[in-house]
């Protein structure tokens, strides 16, 4: 399956308060393969959120290439021991991940 999503790892950035806001965001993290493309992922505005759930969802969206990875790397175990329900459930949130589904 071919990724179109900027590479990882990402890392989190920490911005300070804009207005009665907090703005983060996260970028490539140092040593991510170069792209062509700017190396900023996404900008998080908290807003009708609280900071905490702000900063969960920041660091799980952070985490997203390495649990890509991760997913890739459980389906083909999960064919290799013969689990093939569990295989094509991750088939199918992999695709989902990279816009075929």
């Amino acid at each position: 399956m071919e990724t179109t999503f900027t590479p990882g790892p990402w890392k989190l950035n920490h911005f300070e308060w804009i207005g009665n806001q907090r703005e983060l965001s996260i970028s490539q993290a140092e040593g991510a393969p170069y792209t062509n493309e700017s190396s900023d992922v996404c900008n998080i505005n908290q807003q009708a959120v609280s900071q905490k759930t702000m900063m969960a969802n920041a660091r799980l969206i952070a985490s997203a290439p390495e649990m890509h990875d991760l997913l890739i790397q459980c389906a083909d175990m999960a064919h290799m021991v013969g689990a093939y329900e569990t295989r094509n459930k991750i088939r199918k949130l992999l695709k989902r991940i990279i816009g075929e589904e």
